[in-house]
């Protein structure tokens, strides 16, 4: 099931192109300026740091799944189980400072350079309000 959600992201991802021309909300802010970096786009702080948050979400749960595959064959002591609340807890924060700096800052610039922020920003409302949840919240009170 998991393989099979990544499958579906990896779809959507590649169907959707943040430079189509339909994002462009002025002249001023072209939808692709990747060559005028002065680097690789592989090199930005950008996707540096969400290659790093989904890498460590996908070993987090790889772990996960370890465990809950291993739970008959082994019993976890006390500090392992404290071990992977604390990494939790340190991830979920991690996350969460990450997306508080994301909306500090991006969110006053994005709307003037993209209109990729329309749709999102009414799913975001949702969420912060706490009108809506997932599972993930159930899961955070949980661990923490």
């Amino acid at each position: 099931m998991i393989h099979q959600e990544e499958s579906n992201q990896e779809a959507a991802a590649a169907a959707f192109d943040p430079t189509d021309t339909k994002y462009q909300v002025s002249d001023d802010f072209p939808p692709d300026r990747e060559s005028t970096w002065p680097y690789p786009p592989e090199k930005s702080g950008w996707v540096i740091a969400h290659n790093y948050l989904r890498d460590s979400m996908n070993q987090f749960q790889e772990c996960l799944i370890s465990v809950r595959d291993n739970s008959s064959k082994i019993n976890l002591q006390e500090w392992q189980v404290d071990c992977i609340r604390e990494l939790f807890t340190l991830h979920y924060d991690m996350v969460e400072e990450h997306h508080t700096t994301e909306d500090k800052y991006c969110r006053e610039i994005l709307p003037k350079v993209s209109a990729l922020i329309d749709g999102v920003e009414p799913l975001l409302e949702k969420r912060r309000s706490g009108e809506e949840k997932d599972d993930y919240d159930d899961v955070v009170k949980k661990m923490k």
